[in-house]
């Protein structure tokens, strides 16, 4: 979140009257250095709840709010995002509108997120808000949780997530190359090798 968009969610928080501005002020000075959100700190502080700082930023972003406890997953949502980008992003994909990913995440401000997901999966996607905890516990319904007994790894296995990694490649360069042509930047005999 930018500098604009803390102050800004500080000064939602006092004038909701959920926080002083002394503790918005402590906060920013202290969070600095943790590299966490302003939002997030607050609550590992103790100075907020989860659901306080959910509530201020679906108010302040205009982003809906969801329940992930009270959602049942869709698989071929879930099947959309590998397990391994939604646990290194926190974010969990639970629901498909029409060709639209509904995403929760807890910082819906990571725009490369959603430009990531739109590409992988060719399907639009939006945000939804969720508490951290809640992303966590959906995290793990969905894909399993990551203390489970890992498999063991074998040479073939380590050949076929090499092959996938290029197969996801060359799907994220051939979307940037139709986005380009399809925005006019660029034609398609630029990527004649690519085509």
């Amino acid at each position: 979140m930018s500098a604009m968009a803390k102050m800004m969610l500080g000064e939602l928080l006092v004038g909701a009257g959920l926080v002083s501005e002394e503790q918005v002020l402590a906060a920013l000075r202290a969070q600095r250095g943790s590299g966490l959100p302003l939002g997030i700190y607050l609550v590992r502080s103790g100075v907020l709840n989860e659901t306080e700082l959910i509530s201020v930023l679906s108010q302040q972003l205009e982003v809906g709010i969801v329940d992930l406890d009270a959602v049942i997953l869709q698989d071929d949502a879930v099947k959309k995002i590998p397990p391994e980008y939604a646990r290194a992003n926190r974010v969990v994909p639970f629901r498909m509108e029409a060709r639209t990913v509904v995403v929760a995440t807890s910082d819906p401000t990571r725009e490369e997120v959603l430009d990531h997901v739109r590409v992988t999966t060719h399907c639009d996607a939006r945000f939804m808000l969720a508490s951290p905890a809640g992303i966590d516990r959906a995290i793990d319904r969905a894909y399993g949780s990551p203390n489970a007994p890992a498999t063991p790894s074998n040479t073939s296995r380590a050949a076929v997530s090499l092959e996938q990694r290029i197969a996801n490649l060359e799907i994220a360069v051939t979307s940037i190359i139709d986005l380009l042509v399809g925005h006019e930047l660029a034609k398609e005999e630029d990527f004649p090798s690519l085509k």
